[in-house]
């Protein structure tokens, strides 16, 4: 779980530090990312499902979906990562991309898949990126 921790750790600095380039050197601070809107109204609307979504489901499904089920595939660990960070923020654009700006995000979402993919393929522990995502969820909540 430390090594997990540790990566968490470096890839939420890049999340944030990225974000904060994005949002307000290139977009003016007028702005946040889609998905980032999207989780929001859902707390607003439905905080218990939001809540159980985000901060459960989420989780254990993309942990699942982006880790798990790709490693078998890979024998480097930074490639393992660096592809299933980009799907995993691939998904999180899906259903808000509305200009070529918004494929910016994907450093952001990318930079936690990347982590929480390099923690998984090192340690062989997929519980340990699980349970980080859902802390990482339910803070961010």
């Amino acid at each position: 779980m430390t090594f997990t921790v540790k990566c968490w750790a470096i890839g939420i600095v890049v999340m944030m530090v990225s974000n904060l380039i994005i949002n307000y050197v290139i977009f003016g601070g007028n702005t946040i990312a889609g998905n980032e809107e999207k989780v929001r109204e859902l707390l607003v609307k439905y905080p218990i499902y939001g809540l159980f979504s985000a901060a459960i489901f989420a989780p254990i499904a993309e942990e699942i979906t982006f880790r798990l089920s790709f490693k078998k595939w890979f024998k480097s660990a930074l490639i393992f990562a660096i592809v299933t960070g980009l799907l995993f923020a691939s998904l999180h654009l899906v259903g808000s991309y509305t200009s070529i700006k918004d494929l910016l995000y994907l450093i952001p979402y990318g930079s936690l898949g990347f982590a929480f993919g390099y923690a998984y393929f090192k340690t062989d522990n997929i519980f340990s990126t699980m349970t980080m995502h859902f802390i990482h969820n339910f803070v961010v909540y």
